[in-house]
């Protein structure tokens, strides 16, 4: 298998030595790509709202798609660990955009209500979900490179960038969606110029470890860190499946407590990406000076307590909902960067492939929680908040293991 290691033309980063404007250019390039990516991952969960799709249809597509591609995640980072960083990367923008193409459903009810409606939306879903996890491993990987000392903030800005992405998602979709007549597809046409600022200009550290690319071999290096990853995994796991449900049901969330439409339609999801955004960076710096079991054990505690006051707070005032909503996310919101950034640290030989375990399988087995539930409201006929309620209770049991075992 032949790498394109030789076609980056990146500069070594050395651990405290100076930045070049190639490395900040790249850098910047990185961070913007990411925001693409996850701000056009964001269309199916405002879509089936817009469209009112059954929630446990929508919901088991949604996790289906999640499932199939993110579990791809570490054969991905084990391929960019080999050289293939930027060229994942770039199939990876080239892909996530393919849920913009769902308005051709949307203007034919019939077709999008059918059986064949339902499998080509899950392939569109699949598609987006499998680009992005072509680009995640391999751009946290190169994210994380460079002076140790200033990794956790890296990767906070990294993060940030993405949940900048996600926070305009649903907005972006949703105008886009009303103002085209349900023809989101022109959004193609600057991801397109976007790429070719890809393609000259992202120059991720070269990196190119030994070996063949195969299933064996995963399984086989996977043994040898799977001790060190496991309860980072099992934190992510916990935690973010109340995130990434939570993140499904917010629009009828905030439509059930009788908000203003603008805030089911984006801006209430707009508000808790952006605490993300804008509290990562800060927590992940606080993470390299004081620590990052403090800050994730801190991060965990305040995010499963804030969870249920945003989810069954019906009757606070909209502003104060916001504010807990706001703080909410850049709690719970920062607890995956500061776990892939202490993985990163553990198994730095493999640092593409414990990300893409981190990113990949963890979110995949989280997104069931989307699934779950869209069944709790529809089969068992809880309200939105609590169907909620009880995918809220894997975040308390990861803030309480998080403070009893004591790991690396």
């Amino acid at each position: 298998m032949r790498t394109d290691v030789s076609k980056q033309a990146a500069s070594p980063t050395l651990p405290g030595g100076p930045v070049t404007r190639v490395q900040t250019t790249s850098f910047l390039i990185l961070i913007s790509a990411h925001f693409i990516v996850d701000c056009v991952g964001q269309m199916w969960t405002i879509f089936k709202k817009l469209e009112q799709i059954d929630l446990a249809k929508a919901g088991l597509m949604f996790a289906g798609g999640i499932i199939l591609a993110q579990f791809l995640q570490p054969f991905f980072g084990m391929i960019a660990d080999r050289g293939y960083r930027r060229s994942l990367m770039l199939a990876g923008v080239a892909l996530a955009p393919a849920t913009m193409l769902l308005g051709s459903f949307g203007r034919n009810p019939a077709l999008m209500h059918s059986t064949v409606g339902y499998a080509a939306m899950f392939l569109l879903i699949f598609a987006s979900k499998l680009g992005s996890a072509l680009f995640h491993p391999a751009a946290a990987s190169a994210a994380g490179d460079g002076d140790p000392c200033r990794r956790h903030a890296k990767m906070g800005l990294f993060i940030a960038s993405g949940m900048a992405g996600m926070a305009l998602g649903q907005g972006i979709f949703s105008q886009l969606y009303t103002v085209t007549d349900k023809h989101p597809e022109w959004i193609f046409v600057p991801i397109v110029g976007f790429m070719f600022l890809v393609f000259f200009y992202l120059r991720p550290p070269a990196r190119c470890d030994a070996g063949p690319v195969s299933i064996g071999t995963l399984w086989h290096e996977l043994g040898s860190i799977r001790h060190r990853l496991l309860p980072l995994w099992a934190l992510q796991v916990l935690s973010g499946t109340s995130i990434v449900s939570l993140h499904f049901l917010l629009p009828e969330l905030i439509e059930e407590r009788g908000s203003p439409a603008g805030w089911a339609h984006g801006g209430a999801f707009f508000v808790l990406m952006t605490g993300t955004a804008l509290m990562a960076p800060l927590l992940g710096q606080a993470a390299d000076r004081f620590g990052r079991r403090p800050i994730t054990v801190a991060c965990l505690l305040v995010g499963a307590v804030l969870y249920f006051v945003v989810v069954l707070g019906h009757e606070l005032p909209l502003g104060l909902f916001l504010v807990f909503l706001f703080i909410y996310g850049g709690m719970h919101g920062s607890i995956g960067p500061l776990l892939i950034a202490h993985c990163q640290h553990l198994v730095s030989q493999r640092r593409s492939m414990a990300t893409g375990v981190m990113m990949g399988w963890a979110w995949a087995v989280s997104a069931s929680g989307t699934w779950m539930v869209g069944c709790l409201v529809r089969d068992v006929g809880l309200t939105h908040a609590h169907a909620l309620a009880w995918l809220g209770i894997p975040a308390v049991v990861a803030a309480v293991a998080a403070v009893l075992v004591r790991g690396e």
